[in-house]
């Protein structure tokens, strides 16, 4: 990972894709369209859900928009196509605020132990990079139901390793340079997959896809976006 002593150190687009700052995010117009959320465990049949944050969730099922959902379908049976027997598996969706503020509060905890030198914009701005600001104006990706978090999954049920490089921040974005021939081949078989249906993929974590959010629309050269916040489902 590059020397880190500023907050603008922390970006370094290798995509050609806009840098995904605060600012910029926020920049987008977004108006939302009303497009329910789905529990995906119904609407999509041929996706698995293995929940990232199940201890903390507990038994709650993953939700997300419908068009979403209709995405995941359709990348998967891309897949069925091109390669049979793999499979996109689904580990987070849509978070409520409180769990979005949990999350960055922890991380900005976290990097406050790891690098007690830091001033306080910098550890901000380095939990920004992976988990969005809760109090931005472009509302975080996971809270609008059009963000997902994704792994995939071979044709004997194991997860495959997409990670790269251990203790590799950097090797998170989707293509970092230093992959292994094996990761980088599953990476662009899930990239392939995902972008045949209408996603598009926050760089800097190879697992991060959206479709209707700030970032999408960013990413895609949307003049706005169509969702916001949304509530999930009393259940």
């Amino acid at each position: 990972m590059p020397k880190i002593t500023r907050p603008e150190d922390l970006y370094h687009p290798v995509s050609g894709h806009p840098v995904e700052t605060i600012a910029n995010l926020d920049s987008i117009p977004i108006q939302e369209n009303g497009e329910p959320l789905l529990n995906l465990a119904d609407a999509c049949s041929q996706i698995l859900l293995r929940p990232f944050y199940k201890p903390l969730r507990g038994r709650q099922p993953l939700f997300a928009r419908a068009s979403v959902a209709q995405r995941l379908q359709t990348a998967q049976q891309w897949l069925n196509e091109q390669h049979p027997g793999y499979r996109i598996a689904v580990v987070d969706a849509h978070r409520s605020d409180g769990e979005q503020r949990w999350g960055h509060l922890i991380l900005r905890y976290s990097l406050r132990l790891q690098h007690p030198t830091w001033p306080s914009a910098l550890v901000r701005e380095a939990a920004n990079k992976y988990v969005a600001a809760p109090d931005a104006i472009a509302p975080p990706p996971h809270t609008t139901g059009g963000a997902i978090d994704v792994r995939l999954v071979g044709p004997d049920s194991k997860q495959l390793n997409l990670q790269g490089p251990p203790l590799k921040l950097a090797a998170a974005r989707t293509d970092y340079p230093h992959l292994s021939e094996r990761v980088r081949h599953y990476r662009q078989i899930l990239c392939n997959a995902l972008n045949y249906a209408g996603f598009s993929n926050y760089e800097e974590e190879w697992w991060h896809w959206s479709y209707g959010d700030s970032g999408w629309a960013l990413r895609s050269n949307q003049p706005l976006a169509f969702y916001s916040r949304v509530a999930r489902p009393k259940l």
